[in-house]
């Protein structure tokens, strides 16, 4: 983000722009996800799912998301937006 902001070479009044808008709305639609994580059913995420075998690294602390539903993916709504 630093080299887009103080690049010079190509429109820097639009990429600082769309650069703004990105860290102005990205967190709105990370909140909104969450917000609609409520309303909807809750899925389990695949990381507590036994079938799917997966192996959790040793330093990894996944109790802290068992109460959070997988659906919708924040990584899908930050890429929507």
């Amino acid at each position: 983000m630093w080299w887009l902001w103080f690049d010079s070479a190509h429109a820097p009044g639009k990429k600082r722009s769309l650069i703004l808008t990105a860290y102005l709305v990205c967190p709105i639609a990370l909140v909104i996800s969450k917000a609609s994580g409520l309303i909807f059913p809750f899925r389990t995420r695949p990381i507590y799912v036994p079938e799917l075998g997966l192996v959790v690294p040793h330093s990894a602390h996944v109790s802290a998301f068992e109460e959070w539903s997988a659906m919708p993916s924040d990584h899908a709504v930050l890429f929507f937006f």
